[in-house]
C-alpha cells in the first residue's frame, strides 16, 4: 500500500513545557502531516504529554546547550517537504494558517 505524502512537518524542541505543549500539538496537528518533538531531558510531564497525542513523534535526545543541534536532530527525524518549527509557546493562527497548505503546494 502507497504511503500518504507528507507536505508539512511540524517540528518542537522542548524540555520541561508541561504548561505550553499540549496546544502547541493540538495546533500543529491541524494541519501538519506529521508532528516531531525533541525532547531535551524534562523533569515534568511534557513527554507524557507528547505521547499522548496521535501521530506525535517522540525522541528524546539530551540537551547538551546547543539548541542548533537539538533543532538539528529534529529536522532529521521529519519526513516533510517542508519543515515548520514551533517553539513549545507559539500558535499558528489566522490567514497564515488557513492557507499554509495552499502554499507549500507544488
Amino acid at each position: 500500500m502507497k504511503q500518504p505524502r507528507i507536505r508539512i512537518s511540524g517540528a518542537i524542541v522542548a524540555q520541561d513545557t508541561q504548561a505550553t505543549i499540549g496546544p502547541v500539538l493540538d495546533n500543529l496537528r491541524t494541519f501538519c502531516d506529521e508532528v516531531v518533538v525533541v525532547d531535551g531531558g524534562s523533569r515534568d510531564a511534557t513527554t507524557d504529554i507528547a505521547a499522548s497525542k496521535p501521530d506525535v513523534r517522540l525522541y528524546r535526545r539530551p540537551f547538551d546547550g546547543d539548541i542548533g543541534a537539538q533543532k538539528n536532530f529534529a529536522f532529521d527525524q521529519c519526513f516533510g517537504e517542508w519543515i515548520l518549527m514551533l517553539d513549545t509557546d507559539e500558535l499558528l493562527g489566522g490567514r497564515g494558517c488557513r492557507h499554509l497548505r495552499s502554499l507549500t503546494r507544488v
